[in-house]
């Protein structure tokens, strides 16, 4: 019998969605250190590093919410010190964008600083649509106590450390 490349794809797409499955059911349930880890390498490779301010930059909606969820669970970092600033290009829906980023982090839009709009004119045209959301940055700020600044910076670097293998 003749396999029709129809038939094919549906069985890789069949597979590719089993090997998916697993995988997800593998790392589902994070201890509390796995989850301290996972963060602490997100933020080594993501996060700002400058400073002593705590913060990360990306446009994926899944790092953003988790990040946000590590700040609060790992870090202890109340929500009324964590600050959202997005930047959008010209075409952007601000208004729309804004209320979708507040959505996914739970962030409240007045803990969101001013949105920045691209307007370089050197942006090439095959970009166009590229990041549909834009971009999040997520700060921490450090509030009256000074808990948040440079005192958790200086406690995720050691937490990086700690884990770098040499």
């Amino acid at each position: 019998r003749i396999k029709t490349a129809k038939t094919k794809n549906k069985k890789k797409e069949l597979e590719k969605a089993k090997i998916y499955k697993r995988a997800k059911n593998e790392s589902s349930t994070l201890t509390i250190r796995e989850f301290k880890i996972a963060g602490a390498t997100l933020y080594w490779g993501e996060g700002r590093k400058h400073d002593g301010m705590v913060g990360l930059v990306n446009s994926d909606p899944k790092i953003i919410k988790f990040f946000i969820k590590w700040l609060k669970r790992i870090c202890n970092v109340p929500q009324e010190n964590i600050r959202m600033e997005i930047h959008l290009y010209p075409d952007s829906d601000v208004k729309y964008l804004t209320q979708f980023w507040s959505n996914i982090t739970s962030i409240p839009k007045k803990q969101f600083l001013k949105t920045q709009i691209d307007k370089r004119k050197n942006k090439k045209a095959g970009k166009k649509g590229k990041l549909p959301f834009g971009t999040a940055h997520v700060y921490v700020y450090s509030g009256k106590s000074g808990k948040y600044g440079y005192r958790l910076y200086e406690k995720i670097r050691g937490w990086i450390d700690g884990i770098v293998i040499e």
